[in-house]
């Protein structure tokens, strides 16, 4: 069509391209959190993740259910904003 191979990677291919990553970003950020616990709990580092083991191990369900509601909350958030980053990017997807 002649169009530079600049404006055709900037206009159609990356456009294309980020739907797809943006979406694994929001798959990987559940991984991520539950990662965090782990990798706290492994190396003793204080934090939200060593807290919940504790609280599991001393059976404070209390401090369980309260840091549950928080990760489901985060995730929760960050689908929402991977929902709009794609209505950003492609606005045909708001159709289907």
């Amino acid at each position: 069509m002649g169009l530079p191979p600049s404006l055709v990677v900037w206009k159609y291919v990356l456009r294309n391209a980020l739907t797809s990553t943006v979406t694994q970003i929001g798959l990987l950020s559940g991984v991520l959190l539950g990662g965090a616990v782990v990798v706290e709990r492994v190396f003793d580092w204080p934090g939200l993740g060593h807290y919940a083991v504790n609280s599991i191990v001393m059976s404070d369900y209390n401090a369980v259910m309260s840091f549950t509601i928080w990760v489901a909350l985060i995730y929760v958030v960050i689908n929402i904003a991977v929902d709009i980053v794609h209505a950003l990017i492609d606005p045909r997807e708001i159709a289907s």
